[in-house]
């Protein structure tokens, strides 16, 4: 169990690393066709135009450009959520403290790693073993 928490909190750690790079990147293009022309814009949302409000295609395009803005601000906001996870899940690979896992494990669901979620999981589940483990030598020794 130990050894699969390791694994997977490495290959966590790299993807949360990966997705800090990979949000900012869609934050920049979210922005910059935040600032495209009107048409576009059109050209982006006119598959959708029945699914955005508004009665004009003015307000469509202008109800686009803030939602394309919106957009890369939680693109911004879930990289800078991403460096935290990367270092978490690097630290708990050698340290095997509940606590942070239990980080690990908060992080991971925030960002979406699925790998920081299972090997924070199976961390917990390793540290649990092992507590049982030793509760029962103790128990053992004493009898």
């Amino acid at each position: 169990m130990r050894n699969v928490s390791r694994v997977f909190l490495l290959i966590g750690g790299i993807l949360a690393i990966v997705s800090i790079f990979a949000g900012l990147g869609t934050a920049a293009f979210f922005f910059q066709a935040s600032q495209s022309s009107d048409e576009t814009i059109h050209a982006i949302i006119s598959p959708y135009d029945s699914f955005i409000p508004g009665d004009t295609l003015a307000e469509r395009i202008e109800f686009a450009r803030v939602a394309l803005k919106y957009m890369g601000v939680f693109m911004i906001v879930l990289s800078l959520l991403s460096i935290p996870t990367a270092i978490i899940a690097f630290s708990s690979r050698t340290k095997k403290s509940q606590g942070l896992f239990i980080t690990a494990l908060i992080f991971g669901v925030i960002t979406g790693t699925t790998f920081v979620i299972l090997g924070a999981i199976f961390g917990l589940v390793a540290n649990a073993s092992e507590r049982k483990q030793q509760n029962q030598n103790v128990i053992d020794s004493q009898y």
